[in-house]
């Protein structure tokens, strides 16, 4: 028994048809439930343009069969035009709310636009807003940069109190050994060094002329000599 072409393809379809049953199911379902969220809007438009893909490979649009090429019905531009208002409206249902102007503005454009000029609109929408994020955190970070950084006329407690400790350190002169930076009850050349020293338990350093009176006794020295 020989079989026709369409009765082949009418028998393919009877067996396989069936199986994109579950598959539609799942299409539309996460379809129906596809929101921004967190994506951007070109993950977001990329996920939904892919689900509809899919969708129109499995479940194509029909055709027009009228018998004559003179075909006045024109059903195939209106399902056409139906199915882009649906996709298109999914999609604008699907954004986050701070999308909300923009979203309004494509819905009263006349004639309706489609899905990609609508993605477009709204991907010029968020890199406008990244890039006056990006520069209000620019300017924050330099405020705060400013806001932290010292003044040389401003320094802060600690540095003040350090640079009156080594004014004070300088000025203090020991009566023992007469040398700056400490005084007599904390000389090394006279009490020896202390436990915290590294030094520790060594002998006392010797006791040294200082530079003023070593140059004083060169001159006393020369004085007698002639």
């Amino acid at each position: 028994m020989t079989y026709t072409t369409k009765q082949i393809w009418d028998d393919l379809a009877a067996r396989y048809s069936q199986n994109n049953v579950p598959r539609l199911f799942n299409l539309r379902k996460d379809l129906a439930s596809l929101t921004q969220g967190t994506k951007s809007i070109t993950a977001y438009f990329t996920q939904f343009r892919g689900l509809i893909d899919e969708l129109q490979n499995l479940a194509p649009i029909p055709k027009c069969v009228c018998v004559t090429s003179n075909c006045a019905c024109s059903v195939t531009v209106k399902l056409e035009q139906y199915e882009r208002q649906i996709h298109l409206s999914q999609f604008l249902m699907g954004l986050n709310d701070t999308f909300t102007s923009t979203r309004g503005h494509i819905l009263l454009m006349m004639p309706l636009t489609v899905l990609s000029q609508a993605y477009a609109m709204l991907l010029q929408e968020e890199n406008q807003r990244n890039s006056v994020n990006q520069l209000s955190l620019t300017s924050d970070h330099v405020a705060m940069n400013a806001k932290f950084t010292p003044s040389s006329g401003n320094k802060n407690k600690f540095q003040q109190k350090r640079d009156e400790k080594k004014t004070t350190d300088v000025l203090v002169v020991c009566e023992y050994c007469k040398f700056t930076g400490h005084s007599k009850d904390k000389c090394f050349a006279l009490h020896g060094y202390p436990e915290w020293h590294r030094l520790y338990g060594q002998a006392k350093p010797k006791l040294r002329i200082n530079a003023s009176k070593k140059s004083s006794a060169n001159s006393v020295n020369s004085k007698s000599d002639t």
